[in-house]
């Protein structure tokens, strides 16, 4: 790594920053109406999933 990235700053995100994408598409793809219940199943707010589902 220090002959790839010495002296230089590296930025690694974190694993959720990378997954998002697959996780929203899925959450649009299940969405049947339901925003509670989809909220539940992934595990955030009925806002949160709100905003996924309306984002386009």
């Amino acid at each position: 790594m220090v002959k790839f990235a010495g002296g230089s700053n590296l930025y690694i995100p974190n694993e959720s920053s990378l997954v998002k994408g697959a996780r929203n598409r899925m959450i649009r793809e299940s969405f049947d109406g339901d925003y509670k219940k989809v909220s539940r199943k992934f595990g955030i707010s009925t806002a949160q999933v709100r905003n996924i589902v309306n984002y386009r």
